[in-house]
Parts: C-alpha cells; structure tokens; sequence
C-alpha cells in the first residue's frame, strides 16, 4: 500500500512540476519506482524469513517440552 502512495506521488509531482514547464527526465521516476519497489521486495523476504524463524522456534520448543 506505501509503494502504491509513493508511485501515486511520483507521478503526480512530475505532472505537476511538467505543468509548471520543469522538465523531468522519465529516468528519474524509473529510477526511483525501481527503488522502491527493491527495497519493498527486501521488506517481503525480511517479513517471510522472520515468520518462518518464528514459527521453526515455536514448533521446536513445543518438541522439546513434549519430552
């Protein structure tokens, strides 16, 4: 959803600075939406990873209490 908001943004600054005559090289706003969209796939792998540790913590101290 926040890199649904930042892009929305992006695009509405640069059609906003282009209706004021500032050119926007279109590199720029790929550049940027590239970026985010790495560090948002960072944040999915983080969060994915942490899930699995916890749940593999949880399911061995349940195994070792059983015993």
């Amino acid at each position: 959803m926040t890199l649904a908001l930042s892009f929305l943004l992006v695009i509405a600054m640069t059609l906003i600075a282009e209706g004021f005559g500032t050119h926007v090289p279109k590199g720029y706003v790929y550049a940027a939406m590239s970026f985010a969209g790495f560090v948002e796939g960072l944040n999915f792998l983080s969060r994915r990873l942490k899930t699995s540790r916890e749940r593999d913590s949880t399911a061995r101290t349940h195994a070792t209490h059983l015993h």
